[in-house]
């Protein structure tokens, strides 16, 4: 986690430009006017000369203090010495606006202004950014616009200096507010990750949102939001995610672990609100601004209309995402007719009519409140309005703010549709305070993430129980000395029993002498209740052995089985002659296992490590289907068992694993606990790249690993 003291950077007492211009369209010009106002403002331009009543020193070494923070602007080739003299002269803080660093390939450069910063112990923001604005303490240290920006409640950290911009202008236009904007350009040295720990302990940042356009150290990212998500809800747009990383497709696991995936599975998991939209951005920081302060919000919402086509697509929207309309009984129904005209509907949504003006509006909003002061329930208040001949719009939005500011307790949206027939309305609205979207959809899609905000918040942390500690290093390096890049089964065998995981056990043969044997062990154990066995190839270079024939299943007999033994091996030479198999190939043997309840359900459960975010799990329906039909959860390591069982059912399969038409349920407890022992034994060894179940065999009776691989 970061280390960093980011107060003196985003709270200086003392700047100094480094690269402040007379001329007016230069940055360092625009740097200079934006901190004119600001006491203890020096600049350095080696030529000197003066703007905005500062007069320009030709050295760092000649500033008689030392600034909390040093500005840069200046030609790329120039940042190191100016960064070296920093460090010399004592400054702790830079922020490096100039670009024609890592985006343009100059990686060299950059990683040489880091190592300077820090053998100084200098934090670097940039290169490559717009700067900060810190809007509570009116320092605006970038070279945005100098128009005032209001203060509020949202942290926006944002990669991109333009989008940053683009959302101070939208916000701007929304009558919203900001504590701080904080753009990073290259993140060479302080990133997300920093100022996110930061904000969390910021008094005057209610709600965080970022774009990124990458995530550094990923696993950090994933922990710190996880904390701050419970106290401060994050938003984040996530652009440059469309093409999957190239992990391995040589299992399951990595076919189905693409990077987009991974990184929907770490943002869902930490309570991240995402999106990939600008626009739901907007809507999401202007919804969460306004009730960041609002406790125990009520999670039914009751439309009030003029309208009946809004009110129809509110209740489908408020159905696509699970809003629950509050519900009225008939005698209540008949409390809320009171001064209404008799053709008004009273269920939920209720329908004022197209002639409804202010007094109306007024009505039914004394009419619902008094309903629920009896039946002591609460709700949300979604008005909509569209522009009739009768309508008094502005009239409308004055009532919303007087019921509002008499009522505090609760809670109104408002959705005045159409164009500019309510434009006036709509910044009356804004004027007074009342939260307003131009559409349903968005008001409600906005207020599901309130909802799951604040069931997040009150959520208990679950312990995560660490098993005993079992040694099986030993048994992975001899794999690793054999050059394998997956275990053998009888590895495989050995650490599933090491850690009590309940598997079919296979037994190699290697001879057919091997496999009147074996068959006779097989059959003749009591613990076995079939009378077939299926043969498999045994080699840590098949993964995927029913596509050549390495598979044969329901064999009843001995001279079955030694027919199998054969046909099984001609399969693998006929797949090598067709280069479907390298020469290479080492086979092992043929491995005999004892068929299972062809009735259970097969379910699949894999493990990777993410370059970004760190050991994931995987698990959903499995067999021979499992890459056709993609039915899997995700989620980062560590997770409980209740978490395992909430993953279970996310998929559309747990419906077979409860038991449909009549069938007995599995044994979901134990699954739970086996897919639990699994994670923590791909947790407690590292040399492990990939875990790739499938199947296990669940039934009422049991849940058994009838295939496991362990890729290295």
């Amino acid at each position: 986690m970061s280390s960093k003291n980011l107060e003196t950077l985003l709270n200086p007492n003392s700047i100094v430009i480094i690269g402040a211009s007379e001329n007016s369209a230069k940055v360092g010009n625009i740097l200079l006017c934006n901190l004119k106002n600001k006491k203890n403002i020096f600049a350095i331009n080696p030529k000197g000369g003066n703007a905005h009543g500062v007069e320009f020193l030709t050295q760092i070494k000649t500033l008689k203090t030392i600034p909390d923070l040093a500005i840069i602007a200046i030609p790329a080739q120039f940042v190191l010495h100016s960064i070296e003299e920093c460090g010399q002269h004592g400054i702790k803080n830079i922020v490096i606006i100039s670009a024609g660093f890592k985006e343009i390939g100059n990686i060299t450069l950059e990683n040489q202004i880091v190592l300077c910063a820090k053998k100084y112990n200098i934090n670097i923001l940039g290169p490559n950014c717009l700067g900060f604005l810190n809007i509570q303490s009116e320092i605006n240290a970038s070279f945005a616009s100098s128009k005032p920006v209001k203060k509020g409640n949202i942290a926006l950290i944002s990669q991109s200096g333009a989008m940053a911009v683009a959302m101070m202008d939208w916000a701007a236009k929304e009558n919203i507010g900001f504590s701080k904007v904080i753009t990073m350009g290259n993140k060479s040295d302080i990133n997300e990750n920093d100022f996110l720990e930061y904000l969390a302990n910021d008094t005057e940042t209610d709600v965080i949102v970022l774009y990124l356009e990458s995530i550094v150290n990923g696993r950090d990212f994933f922990q710190i939001s996880k904390i701050i998500s419970k106290i401060k809800p994050i938003i984040i747009v996530k652009s440059g995610i469309s093409i999957k990383g190239s992990l391995a497709a040589t299992s399951h696991t990595g076919a189905l672990s693409g990077k987009k995936e991974i990184l929907k599975t770490a943002l869902r998991q930490a309570g991240i609100h995402s999106t990939h939209s600008l626009q739901e951005m907007f809507l999401l920081s202007k919804i969460f601004s306004y009730f960041a302060l609002k406790k125990n919000l009520p999670e039914k919402i009751t439309i009030i209309t003029n309208a009946g086509g809004p009110s129809v697509m509110a209740v489908d929207n408020a159905e696509i995402f699970n809003v629950p309309l509050a519900s009225f009984s008939k005698a209540e129904q008949k409390l809320l007719l009171k001064n209404m005209p008799k053709a008004s509907s009273c269920a939920n949504p209720i329908d004022i009519l197209g002639d409804a003006t202010s007094v109306r509006y007024s009505q039914i909003l004394e009419n619902v409140k008094n309903v629920e002061a009896q039946n002591s329930e609460n709700s949300v208040y979604l008005v909509l309005l569209t522009q009739q001949s009768m309508t008094d719009s502005e009239e409308v939005a004055k009532v919303l703010q007087i019921f509002q500011k008499e009522n505090p307790e609760k809670i109104i949206i408002a959705s005045f549709m159409g164009g500019e027939d309510v434009t006036l309305a709509r910044k009356a609205l804004n004027k007074y305070g009342v939260l307003h979207f131009d559409y349903p959809r968005d008001a409600l899609s906005s207020y599901a993430r309130i909802v799951q905000q604040q069931n997040n918040q009150n959520k208990k942390q679950e312990n995560i129980i660490e098993e005993e500690d079992i040694n099986i290093t030993k048994l992975l390096e001899e794999e690793i000395q054999q050059k394998r890049e997956m275990c053998s089964v009888q590895t495989v065998s050995k650490i599933l029993q090491a850690y009590n995981i309940s598997f079919a056990e296979e037994i190699l043969c290697t001879s057919e002498k091997d496999v009147n044997k074996i068959w006779k062990k097989i059959t003749n154990n009591k613990e076995n209740n079939s009378s077939t066995i299926v043969m498999k190839i045994a080699s840590a270079d098949i993964p995927h052995k029913t596509d050549i024939g390495g598979v044969i299943l329901n064999i009843s007999s001995e001279t079955e089985a030694q027919q199998a033994y054969v046909q099984i091996l001609e399969n693998i030479s006929d797949a090598q002659k067709k280069n479907i198999l390298g020469k290479n190939v080492k086979i092992d043997g043929v491995s005999m296992q004892k068929m299972m309840n062809s009735n259970a359900k097969e379910v699949y459960v894999g493990f990777t490590r993410d370059s970004v975010f760190g050991d994931v799990i995987l698990l959903g329906y499995g067999g021979i289907y499992l890459n056709i039909f993609s039915d899997i959860s995700r989620r980062i390591l560590p997770v409980s068992k209740n978490e395992i069982h909430k993953m279970l059912q996310e998929t559309k399969f747990y419906a077979l694993l409860e038991g449909s038409r009549g069938e007995k349920p599995v044994n979901i407890q134990d699954l739970i606990s086996i897919i639990y022992t699994l994670s923590i034994l791909f947790i407690e060894n590292s040399d492990i790249s990939s875990i790739d179940i499938n199947p296990i065999f669940s039934d009422d009776s049991e849940n058994i690993i009838v295939d496991a691989k362990l890729f290295l």
